[in-house]
């Protein structure tokens, strides 16, 4: 195995860095995450998958293995439901596999219930994918039931000022 510690790990999917010889699945874009996805790094992430489906114009779809990305924000969920729904329009499945506890039931609110197990693994993500047995694009979330972040109220600081703090740049 390549990844004796890694429990989701499989002998089929390698980062193409360290093995250059690895030979993708035609079709197929696997990407994987190494961290939390959060609105620091999630329209890189987002502009990355976006980039790597047109240079590729023969992409059937993309899987996105999330088992080493334990927490994923809002922002970032909320962007990932547009990538979603941008590549399923344009023809392009978008599957999930091995996503953690964590993130799951935001994930799950957000694609539904035709979405496929999100705990699946890369190998069979990547069946779904070639065998075109993938959702279809995703509908518009009603207003009222869209998720909507909460704004957070601040507490006056020792001033009576409704802002944060500023702190000196060093």
């Amino acid at each position: 195995r390549f990844y004796e510690d890694d429990p989701y790990a499989s002998e089929n999917w390698v980062p193409r860095q360290l093995y250059p010889s690895a030979t993708p699945e035609p079709g197929v874009i696997v990407v994987r995450l190494e961290g939390d996805l959060n609105f620091a790094n999630s329209e890189r992430f987002t502009d990355t998958v976006e980039r790597l489906v047109c240079q590729h114009p023969d992409t059937a779809g993309v899987v996105f293995d999330a088992c080493c990305c334990p927490t994923m924000d809002m922002t970032a969920v909320l962007q990932l439901e547009d990538l979603v729904r941008g590549l399923r329009t344009s023809g392009v499945a978008f599957v999930f596999a091995n996503v953690l506890e964590r993130p799951r039931h935001r994930l799950e609110t957000i694609l539904g219930p035709e979405q496929p197990s999100l705990t699946i693994s890369v190998d069979s993500a990547v069946v779904l994918v070639l065998t075109g047995a993938t959702p279809a694009p995703l509908q518009a979330v009603p207003e009222q039931e869209a998720l909507t972040p909460t704004p957070r109220r601040r507490k006056p600081n020792s001033l009576g000022h409704r802002h944060a703090a500023r702190l000196p740049v060093l």
